[in-house]
């Protein structure tokens, strides 16, 4: 067995145990968060792909979120319990599968197709503001309310022959674009900006964030229902570890 990620991991949580000890003041400004997320939930077999995707059903697996950053605090030093400051996400990263085996299996269809690499990854900044509020020796709650703007990316398609005159087919791609751009991965990377709400409860160095990223995604698309550009509902909701510097 490899030891080496587990010493590392061990040097990292020491770090932030002697960081946290030698501070008396418990808000401390920087943060790293290792977690889980979710994009979505399970696709209805009765709706087409594009209809489901239009109400959030992603057939997205849960899957990684990693982000740090920093709260600058405008009244750190004040000795009221209560401290106000920006509160800036350099970087909010999250990996997930998108796997729609089950959902092309009910369509009964032998010679069914499924493409594309199965990736889900985003990755966003993140600023706004956030209050802080330190009730009880050093345990210390965070609500925070920020913008995200970042890059999303979406590899997956399937075809199916329905049984009907009409085949039953999506791609996270505009296939039909004249322009070669839209179909490979430079096409499928495309940026928004959306709504950020997230908390944190932390004692010391360590804490439980949770974060929530709502709002729809102008992508492209190539479908039985059309093809062109829409605005997907793909909500992003994370829990995470915060370590706390």
């Amino acid at each position: 067995m490899n030891s080496k990620p587990f010493l590392i991991f061990s040097i990292v949580i020491l770090f932030f145990v002697m960081r946290a000890s030698a501070q008396s003041n418990p808000f401390y400004g920087g943060y790293i968060r290792i977690g889980l997320n979710s994009l979505g939930g399970k696709p209805n077999n009765e709706l087409s792909m594009y209809d489901n995707l239009m109400s959030g059903k992603t057939g997205m697996k849960n899957g990684y979120a990693f982000e740090f950053g920093r709260i600058f605090y405008f009244n750190k030093e004040s000795h009221f319990p209560i401290k106000f400051g920006l509160d800036w996400t350099y970087l909010s990263a999250t990996y997930n599968k998108i796997k729609w085996e089950d959902y092309v299996k009910s369509k009964n269809d032998p010679n069914a197709e499924l493409g594309g690499n199965g990736t889900a990854v985003t990755a966003n900044t993140k600023l706004g503001l956030a209050i802080s509020y330190n009730p009880v020796a050093a345990l210390v709650i965070d609500i925070r309310g920020q913008v995200a703007y970042g890059i999303n990316y979406f590899d997956k398609s399937y075809f199916v022959y329905t049984g009907t005159p009409a085949e039953e087919y999506f791609s996270f791609a505009d296939e039909t674009s004249e322009d070669e751009v839209e179909k490979n991965i430079k096409g499928r990377v495309k940026a928004a900006l959306r709504p950020s709400l997230g908390a944190t409860i932390r004692y010391k160095a360590f804490g439980i964030a949770y974060d929530y990223i709502s709002g729809k995604l102008k992508y492209g698309y190539s479908s039985s229902d059309g093809s062109g550009e829409e605005k997907f509902k793909i909500n992003n909701s994370e829990i995470k570890l915060s370590l706390n510097f």
